[in-house]
């Protein structure tokens, strides 16, 4: 591809601002009255005439010096602060360009143009080598554990030079031997240096972390007696008839903190306070499970084939949008974490709300089988109506 070279100078000038202080005004009080105080003191005396002119003659030196500094530093000439770039313009073919100070100018261009910053002039030759590949689209994909893969679909010929942020160089280091990372190759960025990386395909592997009911790392026993104080607080102030909140996502969330309460104390080996936690969740979730609620409560939507709330399905803006499908996996995920956590300590309650628990992670599951409509596969809502 064939290369332009230009250079554009940004000035700047620095302004200063200066804010004046708002002024309070006297706090007004009730004047304390003793019989007898006052009247000790031989009178009230005002302040002489002449310290009132002292005063406002003070004060005008000092508001005259203020302002004087004011004009003075405005009018100070200031030092611009010039920042040069060049830049690196790449064309599929031959093109003629003018122009002045403020903008570039073609005649009729039909191809590829690609523009870049140079950010030091080592790195030309590595831009003139990558130039005439370029991306068109890209693609995510998640076809093994733990792994995403970045793919493009790219144009022209020669291998394709992309930039990777910190975290992706992170994974790219370890897992991925089929693109070659220019160390030296950077960029500046509000994210952090950019560095080069040559192919068209990417895998970040990350690090496997297990999924527990409780810490990886485990609760040192000599804190447990901390913790177990701040527990059975936390667990007495528990109380379902006095939980105002109808919002599926601020009840969840109520629901997941209760739930990991149950985890604590399993931890720190204190059952003492489970079955009141127990009690709490089952009280709290069964109303949406049973579709007993009232206020608000699931809904299966055979439209699209999924779930939304009462409140929802008649307001969009109502529980952050849950009704159009916005943040499903906020709302849901508390109820599903509360849920799980109180089927482990009660399995017999896991087992009888087991249909209704596969509705809500279903909205998790896109995949339908073969020959079959979500509608077919979705069970019973919640209890509750369907919506048409």
């Amino acid at each position: 591809m064939r290369k332009c070279r230009a250079a554009r100078h940004f000035k700047g000038i620095k302004v200063f601002q200066h804010h004046r202080k708002g002024e309070k005004g006297w706090k007004e009080f009730d004047a304390i009255e003793d019989e007898g105080l006052l009247d000790e003191e031989g009178g009230y005396k005002g302040i002489p005439r002449r310290c009132y002119l002292l005063a406002f003659i003070v004060g005008f030196f000092v508001l005259f010096t203020f302002f004087a500094l004011i004009l003075w530093g405005a009018s100070r000439n200031q030092k611009p602060i010039v920042t040069v770039k060049s830049w690196l313009l790449y064309a599929s073919r031959p093109i003629n360009l003018s122009y002045d100070v403020s903008t570039i100018t073609s005649s009729v261009f039909s191809g590829i143009i690609r523009i870049t910053v140079l950010p030091e002039p080592k790195f030309e030759a590595v831009l003139d080598r990558f130039s005439s590949c370029y991306p068109i689209s890209g693609d995510a994909v998640f076809t093994k554990p733990f792994c995403l893969e970045y793919k493009w679909d790219k144009r022209g010929w020669g291998d394709l030079l992309m930039l990777a942020h910190p975290l992706h160089l992170h994974l790219l280091w370890s897992t991925d031997c089929s693109v070659t990372i220019l160390g030296d190759f950077k960029y500046n960025s509000i994210d952090g240096e950019l560095v080069g990386v040559v192919g068209d395909s990417w895998v970040l592997k990350s690090d496997h972390i297990a999924v527990t009911w409780h810490s990886i790392r485990g609760v040192k026993e000599e804190s447990y007696s901390v913790i177990i104080e701040a527990l059975v607080k936390d667990v007495d102030a528990l109380n379902s008839s006095t939980i105002s909140t109808t919002s599926s996502y601020f009840y969840g969330k109520l629901i997941a903190r209760a739930a990991r309460f149950a985890l604590i104390a399993e931890e720190v080996c204190y059952p003492e306070v489970i079955p009141g936690i127990r009690q709490f969740l089952k009280d709290m979730i069964e109303p949406w499970m049973d579709g007993t609620f009232g206020a608000n409560g699931f809904l299966y939507d055979p439209k699209w084939g999924g779930i939304v709330t009462k409140q929802g399905s008649l307001d969009p803006g109502a529980d952050f949008g849950f009704g159009i499908y916005n943040d499903h996996h906020y709302h849901l995920g508390y109820f599903i974490y509360g849920i799980a956590v109180l089927a482990k300590i009660d399995a017999a309650w896991g087992r009888k709300y087991r249909p209704q628990v596969y509705v809500a992670m279903n909205f998790a599951i896109p995949v339908v089988p073969s020959g079959k409509t979500r509608q077919q596969v979705a069970p019973v809502h919640f209890g509750m109506r369907i919506i048409l």
